[in-house]
């Protein structure tokens, strides 16, 4: 049942019943998603009679609610210019979700901004035509060209129809390189030159050594029994098709299993994607040796722990790789992925790591140390252009040409 049904908001939880049996009286269309959708029409052109504030900027993300990410790094960049109005609109509510003052905030703000910022597929913004004024970048939060997604998928299941307007507007989309960028143009159905290898903003502090070592010193104090261990982070991504179905196998991955047949000196750390609402069982016996830290929003700083990470189809890879980290890709489901998703590569000649198609084999690789390390340079070689720690600043004067300011800080 979706939670809109159990809000606590008893008026919530009778209006969503009412839009919902409404809705399948005579074969009528009125739910509460087209209810939603005629407000936050509605409201956006009465705002329209406002004037764009040219000097404003407002980020929107219904991935986090706090600023991290892509965001974060561009934020600490620009957040000391007293010449911008900037805003965020942070939260994880779809459209039916959203109260009436969060519709009015929301098209408010994209009627008032010179630009707009997102940072994931963003639904509600394809439903209303932005002004010509105002332009609409995707910060996109994962590296590289991987999954195939957007209008890549016309054909696949779950895949977009060729109408939508979905992706369509962005004016600019940022990339990691230029071999991504016809990709991320064929996904969003965009022209390529719209598409621009920037680089990945929070890459960045790959780069920053003082970064690093304070971030390793700060996870070792905080698990001291992790010190001086073989540090495995095993990070998954989800099954299913979308935000709402999403879930993990967790019996595909036994704990207790692991742990019995690898070396004592190894230990775990789990790191499921933030769709997946059920919990990994962690056996007490090995509580000393495994740490779920899937609630962690980010999962870059893991990164300067990891001594070996184990995933399947996670963008995670292209990190992993700037940062030379061994890879064990345990794709029990590979043949069915490629089938429903697929790839904008060849998975098994690719991929930079060790391919296992069951847990035996994941085992078996971490026991003989048989992880095809020679495939991750040329990996991040292919997916990164420019590895020097400038993505920011790159991103961020794309940001000041598009409303035709200078950058004063």
């Amino acid at each position: 049942m979706p939670a809109r049904f159990s809000d606590e908001n008893s008026i919530k939880r009778f209006s969503s019943f009412v839009f919902s049996d409404f809705s399948g009286i005579a074969g009528c269309k009125v739910s509460l998603l087209t209810g939603k959708r005629w407000l936050f029409k509605r409201f956006f052109g009465l705002f329209k009679i406002l004037k764009i504030k040219k000097n404003k900027i407002t980020f929107i993300s219904l991935r986090r609610n706090e600023i991290s990410g892509n965001f974060a790094f561009v934020y600490d960049k620009i957040k000391d210019d007293k010449n911008l109005d900037i805003h965020f609109i942070l939260n994880e509510h779809m459209i039916t979700e959203m109260s009436i003052k969060e519709i009015i905030e929301y098209t408010k703000a994209c009627a008032t901004s010179k630009l707009v910022v997102l940072d994931e597929y963003t639904p509600m913004i394809h439903y209303i035509d932005l002004r010509k004024e105002t332009k609409l970048i995707q910060l996109w939060h994962a590296c590289g060209a991987f999954k195939t997604f957007g209008f890549t998928r016309i054909a696949k299941p779950k895949g977009p129809k060729q109408s939508t307007k979905n992706h369509r507007n962005y004016d600019y989309s940022i990339v990691s390189s230029d071999y991504c960028r016809k990709f991320h143009a064929e996904g969003f159905g965009i022209p390529t030159d719209n598409v621009v290898a920037t680089g990945i903003p929070r890459t960045d502090i790959f780069f920053d050594e003082e970064y690093r070592n304070r971030t390793r010193e700060a996870f070792y104090n905080e698990h001291p029994s992790f010190r001086d261990k073989k540090i495995v982070i095993f990070a998954p991504t989800f099954r299913g098709m979308s935000k709402e179905t999403a879930f993990y196998p967790t019996d595909l991955f036994d704990i207790e299993t692991v742990c019995k047949n690898i070396p004592d000196d190894y230990v775990i750390i789990i790191k499921h994607h933030p769709f997946v609402p059920n919990i990994h069982p962690i056996p007490a016996e090995y509580s000393d040796r495994v740490i779920d830290l899937s609630e962690q929003t980010e999962i870059n700083d893991l990164l300067f722990v990891a001594d070996l990470i184990i995933t399947d189809y996670s963008s995670l890879i292209f990190e992993a790789s700037l940062m030379n980290i061994p890879m064990i890709f345990y794709v029990f489901d590979l043949e069915k992925y490629i089938n429903d998703r697929d790839f904008y590569f060849d998975f098994k000649e690719y991929i930079p790591g060790k391919i296992a198609y069951s847990l035996d084999d994941v085992i078996k690789a971490i026991n003989n140390k048989d992880f095809c390390e020679e495939r991750l340079s040329p990996f991040a070689e292919m997916f990164f252009d420019k590895r020097d720690g400038k993505s920011t600043d790159r991103v961020v004067k794309l940001f000041y040409d598009t409303l035709g300011m200078t950058e004063t800080v």
